[in-house]
């Protein structure tokens, strides 16, 4: 199991959400999703990759190959090489640019933040903190009310979310690195954005 798909890591990750409703107007939810960039592309140069090895090999290589062997040769490496790249993420992400899943994590965690309807807080205080597994991403997306209240200091307190599992990978470690970086956010906005008296949690944690 991912680490961050473990019991424990679902309470780990709920309780910084439960701190920042219980200090701020804030209401935190949290999507982790197997997936959000589509990397056939890279499957598929990886699998080009390997069949012009193979071809190569098949032409020049002192046995000599019959055009049939040449041509099954090619095509099986083809494929071969295509599935070994797509049961690889570690591999498929250093084939795809930086920019690349980035932009494609956010994209997908502004389409979560519309779908699960984190927009809905009476305050337009809902912040989505999105984990993609496969991308070793996470990005954060908030509402107009946290935009309007932290202005330009919303980037320098979502910078430490984003950054999870840039350097050692998504593990245990990085769930609590996450974990503490959510809490951090939470500090950081209580004061722009206090609890009221009449705070309830409209959204809930994970989904």
């Amino acid at each position: 199991m991912h680490p961050f798909a473990t019991p424990a890591a679902q309470a780990r990750l709920q309780a910084a959400a439960d701190r920042v409703e219980a200090e701020s107007s804030v209401e935190v939810v949290i999507a982790v999703r197997p997936a959000s960039v589509d990397l056939r592309s890279v499957d598929l140069l990886g699998g080009a990759g390997c069949a012009f090895a193979v071809l190569l090999f098949t032409l020049f290589a002192p046995p000599t190959f019959s055009l049939l062997a040449i041509a099954i040769a090619t095509v099986v490496s083809f494929a071969a090489g295509t599935a070994g790249m797509t049961a690889a993420p570690g591999l498929r992400r250093s084939f795809a640019s930086s920019a690349r899943l980035r932009d494609g994590v956010r994209q997908a965690a502004r389409a979560c933040f519309v779908e699960l309807g984190v927009h809905g807080t009476r305050g337009r205080t809902g912040v989505l903190v999105y984990v993609s597994l496969a991308e070793e991403r996470v990005a954060l997306v908030a509402d107009l009310g946290v935009h309007g209240a932290m202005a330009q200091g919303l980037a320098i307190l979502a910078e430490p979310i984003e950054s999870v599992g840039r350097t050692d990978g998504f593990d245990a470690a990085a769930v609590e690195q996450l974990a503490a970086a959510i809490e951090g956010f939470g500090a950081g906005v209580r004061h722009n954005l206090p609890r009221a008296d009449d705070d309830r949690d409209e959204l809930g944690e994970w989904r």
